[in-house]
């Protein structure tokens, strides 16, 4: 019974439709099929397979027919599919090309290719050497700042850094225990070897306080010329450590902006080696051993391109007036996919002893086809 029912429902679906859009009208909508993105859709006077041209002519270049696919898919005009602007755009997917190898379109390609390697080389052997040259400079930097912190901790008061300063003054300036008259080397002597601890215990922070605290030791009863070779050590000490300070203070901003120009030239050098890299890889020719259509010693080359157009916006009439509005695609794009591949012969033309670029002339073949995308699938 329940088997009846739906089946008097369906005829009566059928009789309805047959009375709303007609018998001619039905069978269009029986033949449509629902269209999945990245599928090849059926155009009004074709089918899946799409459109394909064939031009073959050794008279005639094949670069016209590629300029007039683009010219039409991008402008309006009398006739075009207008996609450019904010109404549309096209890419170019692929753009590889293939010769023989003994063709002078293929000595020629390769005599240009190898210019452009030697200036990617000549570039990178220059980026690898700021490099190495880099790592010396953030050397340089690491033992100007921790001779710093020296400086800084004496400046502060700290005990520990004062003691590690005058050391490095001691050994590096007055040469340590080899020279005799050093604060190491006159501790030796006798009456002098309290010279070091006082050395290292006071700690002036300006070359007018080293009378002030040699006074004060004068009082405990020192030996006066112990106080009279303290005091001309600490002076010595003060006026390094404040040249020095400075010194390596302003050599630290000079290192630091050296450092920034050697980081910014090793990324100009970066930014122009860039460009080669991608003429080299545009330069690159496939292997014409697969390839049945070209041989070795023939003058032949092949090129395959891929075009897509992508329409952004359509046009909509409005139920006032009949007025057209302008609205943007926003899950679905319609595309159209243009694939040409040429089998040319190319022409190396010479005039008043400079060589021009290569003609190409031969067979032309055109394939069309329409598709629906997402923004997903356009960017991938």
């Amino acid at each position: 019974m329940a088997q009846q029912l739906e089946q008097g429902k369906q005829s009566i679906r059928e009789k309805i439709l047959e009375g709303l859009l007609g018998v001619k009208e039905k069978e269009e909508a029986g033949k449509r099929e629902k269209i999945v993105p990245g599928d090849v859709v059926a155009g009004k006077y074709g089918t899946k397979d799409g459109f394909r041209l064939v031009i073959d002519s050794f008279q005639s270049g094949v670069e016209a027919n590629y300029y007039w696919l683009l010219r039409f898919m991008e402008n309006k005009e009398d006739f075009g599919l207008r996609l450019s602007g904010d109404r549309g755009k096209v890419l170019k997917l692929k753009d590889i090309f293939a010769a023989g190898e003994s063709s002078s379109l293929w000595g020629s390609v390769e005599q240009r290719k190898a210019i452009q390697q030697e200036k990617v080389s000549s570039y990178l052997a220059t980026i690898g050497k700021m490099i190495k040259d880099l790592f010396q400079i953030v050397r340089e930097l690491r033992v100007i700042d921790e001779r710093l912190e020296y400086y800084n901790g004496y400046n502060n008061g700290d005990n520990g850094a004062s003691i590690a300063l005058k050391s490095v003054w001691v050994d590096l300036v007055e040469g340590g225990a080899k020279n005799p008259g050093s604060v190491t080397g006159l501790a030796s002597q006798v009456g002098f070897i309290i010279l070091p601890d006082l050395f290292y215990r006071i700690h002036p922070k300006e070359e007018k306080d080293v009378d002030k605290l040699i006074k004060m030791y004068e009082k405990d009863g020192l030996n006066k010329k112990v106080l009279e070779v303290l005091s001309r050590k600490l002076s010595q000490f003060i006026i390094w450590k404040s040249k020095t300070e400075k010194e390596i203070r302003d050599r630290r901003k000079f290192v630091l902006a050296y450092l920034r120009q050697h980081y910014n030239s090793i990324r100009m050098y970066i930014s122009w080696i860039k460009p080669y890299l991608k003429n080299i890889r545009q330069l690159q020719m496939g292997s014409s051993y697969e390839k049945p259509h070209i041989v070795s010693s023939f003058e032949t080359s092949a090129v395959e391109l891929e075009l897509l157009g992508i329409r952004n916006k359509y046009s909509e009439k409005t139920e006032i007036y009949s007025f057209e509005v302008e609205k943007n695609f926003k899950k679905y794009f319609p595309c159209v996919l243009v694939k040409i591949r040429f089998i040319a012969l190319p022409e190396m033309p010479f005039q008043k002893e400079y060589q021009r670029g290569p003609m190409h002339m031969g067979r032309t073949e055109i394939n069309i086809f329409g598709c629906v995308a997402t923004e997903k699938d356009m960017i991938l």
